[in-house]
């Protein structure tokens, strides 16, 4: 990758390189608005380099350019996880092996805390709604799966509060094994986790949506029922609202905070597919759930954890 770049603006031309960037000519336009440009790490280009946050400050790097990247415009959706793969290439040395369509091994639980940026930001909604891409770009699991600007619910939650899942097992099925970080054409991912039935609520706002839990849930023979009338609606985040009329729901919680900040994932049923090689129970994701709601759930005893497989 190069190192320095030209850049042709509207009004003049910059020079940029990794510490700064430079107007050609002593030009004084300004086209970065207070936005501060991301630069790469410098101990990407120098292992050498003395620096013990090296990997935390690179996998925060890394998720900012997600977050940049994941809003551009690509004449072609199915070249996203193309386009990136050499910043990957280069990011492994410092995140570690396991890269799964866009997503890395090390913080797996913490990367799939994603949702739709315009979810988020409804100033910042164009009022287009999303349509599901008709062909197949990543798993359901990874950012790389949706049309449109993401970013995340907490940016690095690795380290605070309880973590509720379990990642056992997860495998992307590359379009070339010669390319490790190119374009995939199936992916699995395995966790230990609670399996909470679920419904639309039926309440919006904004981007978010609402479930509630189901009053009486049963999981591999093991019976409890949920204080529904004293919980809140759960708020919810849906990748794409061609989802809103499903039946069938899940809530899967990954994380909750110190401070009762709970994430997860809603997820359904997944249809039968090339990638499936039995006949078992297979889901997918449908949004993020984001809120505080299941605190006083959680508090009265955890159901039992199941496998899940999602696709």
């Amino acid at each position: 990758m190069s190192t320095r770049s030209l850049v042709f603006t509207s009004e003049t031309l910059q020079l940029r390189c990794h510490s700064q960037t430079q107007n050609v000519g002593g030009a004084r336009h300004d086209d970065t608005d207070g936005y501060d440009p991301v630069h790469l790490p410098d101990i990407l280009f120098d292992p050498s380099l003395p620096n013990p946050w090296h990997h935390t400050s690179s996998y925060a790097i890394w998720r900012t350019i997600l977050v940049d990247y994941s809003g551009r415009l690509l004449s072609k959706p199915t070249d996203k996880l193309v386009a990136l793969a050499g910043l990957a290439e280069l990011f492994e040395r410092e995140l570690g092996p396991g890269y799964l369509a866009g997503l890395w091994r090390y913080s797996l639980l913490s990367d799939l805390q994603w949702l739709r940026h315009d979810k988020l930001n409804y100033m910042h909604s164009t009022g287009q709604q999303r349509r599901v891409p008709q062909e197949y770009i990543a798993p359901s699991w990874s950012w790389a799966s949706v049309d449109g600007a993401i970013t995340h619910s907490d940016w690095d939650n690795r380290y605070y509060g309880e973590t509720l899942a379990e990642v056992l097992n997860c495998t992307v099925k590359l379009q070339n094994e010669n390319l490790p970080f190119g374009p995939v054409i199936g992916g699995s991912l395995v966790l230990r986790a609670m399996l909470l039935p679920c419904r639309w609520a039926g309440t919006t706002t904004y981007g978010s949506r609402y479930v509630v839990l189901e009053p009486i849930q049963r999981v591999q023979s093991f019976t409890f029922r949920t204080q529904t009338d004293a919980l809140e609606p759960l708020r919810v985040f849906v990748d794409y609202e061609e989802d809103i009329s499903l039946q069938d729901l899940w809530i899967v919680p990954l994380h909750q905070r110190e401070d009762w900040e709970l994430y997860g994932l809603l997820i359904t049923r997944a249809e039968q597919d090339v990638f499936q090689e039995s006949r078992k129970v297979v889901y997918r994701r449908v949004g993020l759930l984001w809120d505080r709601g299941l605190h006083s759930y959680m508090g009265k005893g955890q159901p039992p954890r199941v496998e899940i497989e999602l696709v």
